[in-house]
């Protein structure tokens, strides 16, 4: 850093000391995901910590995490896990529980970590969020394998929030065919994976679907939440099929209005000759 004390205006990190979670490469530094039997020792170094130390930052050294990075709560450690830094008594949570712990304490600026557990932290989010509106509660009776029906309830808000906005995205982004093809196809998974058949090759087959039809779905879909609702108000995608121009059933839309006689024609043809041979057309 002496060396590059020159350059102190264009190093926004100069001088500050950071750790990284032991499931992140540095060369030189072995990498245990907080099991040893799987230590091994890194050839190069992750692109993250190389542009906070390209940046002036200090790297410090490794710190614990749950094994694998697997856990939510910082406690599946081996040799001991962290002690809370403002009480001691309490967990310290989270995967990258190292890493939170050593900058509570003052042992470096800030460390770099993973969010394996936001599968976990996320939903718990939305739950807090969506459901202090009072909205995400299910009440149904089910069918269950043995035949018999089984009154459920379920809490569930950050999840069907979050199910309700995909689908939106969805309705802008799928070709008409593919999202139909594909809300046919839920139910008959969600019946697969509910009878136990997870291990299966039409799941498997179900799940190449899935990531196929999925491509194009990415954007932002905005919920607005009152008590007792939550609903979609808008929603926009970088590959969205609605073209405003080609919908806007007025005489300046791009649409080629006379293209519709031939095609209403055509499209009837068939009950059209259906009716004058044994339908109402046909004097029976």
């Amino acid at each position: 850093l002496a060396a590059r004390a020159g350059e102190v205006s264009f190093l926004p990190l100069y001088g500050l000391p950071f750790g990284v979670k032991d499931n992140v490469h540095v060369q030189g530094v072995p990498t245990t995901c907080g099991c040893p039997s799987y230590s091994r020792m890194p050839d190069e170094t992750a692109e993250a910590v190389r542009r906070a130390i390209a940046a002036g930052a200090i790297f410090i050294g490794k710190q614990t995490l749950d094994q694998f990075a697997t856990g939510l709560n910082g406690t599946r450690t081996l040799g001991g896990h962290c002690k809370n830094t403002f009480d001691p008594e309490i967990i310290p949570g989270g995967s990258s529980s190292g890493s939170g712990v050593a900058v509570a304490a003052g042992l470096v600026s800030f460390s770099l970590g993973s969010d394996t557990g936001g599968s976990g932290r996320v939903p718990a989010a939305m739950n807090h969020i969506v459901g202090a509106y009072g909205w995400g509660r299910l009440d149904m009776v089910e069918n269950r394998r043995v035949g018999i029906k089984s009154r459920e309830t379920y809490e569930a808000p950050g999840a069907l929030a979050l199910m309700m906005a995909h689908e939106d995205l969805e309705s802008i982004t799928l070709e008409r065919d593919l999202q139909r093809e594909k809300i046919r196809m839920e139910h008959r998974y969600a019946e697969l994976v509910y009878d136990g058949l997870w291990f299966s090759p039409l799941r498997e087959a179900f799940d190449a679907f899935i990531a196929e039809s999925q491509v194009p779905v990415t954007g932002e879909v905005r919920l607005k939440l009152e008590p007792g609702r939550c609903f979609v108000v808008g929603r926009k995608a970088p590959k969205s099929l609605y073209d405003y121009g080609l919908a806007t059933y007025d005489a300046a839309d791009r649409f080629r209005h006379a293209d519709s006689e031939g095609f209403v024609r055509l499209w009837g043809l068939g009950v059209q000759t259906w009716s004058g041979i044994q339908g109402p057309g046909s004097g029976r």
